[in-house]
Order: structure tokens, then sequence, then C-alpha cells
């Protein structure tokens, strides 16, 4: 897949395209970046929303809430 997406990038780069547009190349390696990154980010959204339907994940919010509280409580001194 590499090798084929790298010989028509190539292939791409040396047409002559008309003064004053950007070069095919970079607009082929520009989508290419952009597919991938559209592909990863719908891939990442399926899996988060399949886990939080189907498992008890927790709230980190309040997880870092009650750390809070747990430090808060250890460095004040005991009232004495």
């Amino acid at each position: 897949m590499y090798i084929l997406r790298k010989f028509y990038i190539e292939q791409s780069c040396n047409r002559y395209p008309d003064p004053g547009s950007p070069p095919r190349c970079l607009l082929v390696f520009s989508a290419d970046i952009l597919l991938q990154f559209l592909l990863g980010f719908t891939f990442g959204n399926i899996v988060g929303m399949y886990l939080a339907q189907n498992y008890d994940i927790p709230n980190l919010s309040k997880k870092l809430e009650d750390i809070k509280k747990d430090v808060d409580t250890k460095k004040k001194p005991p009232s004495s």
C-alpha cells in the first residue's frame, strides 16, 4: 500500500500544473493526511461509543474530585 501511494504521488508530482496553481503532489499528500485523520477520528469515536454503552466506565470528573478531597485532607494538619 505504501509503495503504491508513493508511486502515485511521484507520478502526480512529475506532471507540470498550470502556473499559479499548487503542485498536484501537495494536493494528493494533503488529501491522504486528511483521509487518514478522518478515518482514525471516526474509528476512535465508534470504539468510544461502543465502550460507553457496553461497559461501566467511571466518571473521571468525580474520581478527580475524590482524589482532590483525599489530598486536601492529608495536607491539613490535625486540629487538636
